[in-house]
């Protein structure tokens, strides 16, 4: 999200509506990745209900970058 519109809420109501379309799909959990140094992201997550299941590393463009991976149970 663009920084200008960070902590308006729209996160709030964009992640509502994609976890209703979800659970409509019948997916019973979401598992996504965030940059583990991205502490706003894994706190908006963390709040959301997502738990983090693992930190793993990733290489790019002669980068190596942290991953959390995070997961949400719908049922």
């Amino acid at each position: 999200m663009l920084p200008e519109y960070t902590g308006k809420g729209f996160g709030h109501l964009f992640y509502q509506k994609i976890e209703q379309d979800m659970i409509a799909r019948g997916c019973g959990y979401c598992i996504l990745e965030v940059l583990s140094t991205n502490e706003r992201a894994k706190k908006f997550y963390v709040s959301h209900g997502f738990f983090r299941i693992e930190t793993f590393k990733v290489e790019e463009n002669g980068m190596i970058l942290l991953c959390d991976q995070m997961k949400k149970a719908f049922i």
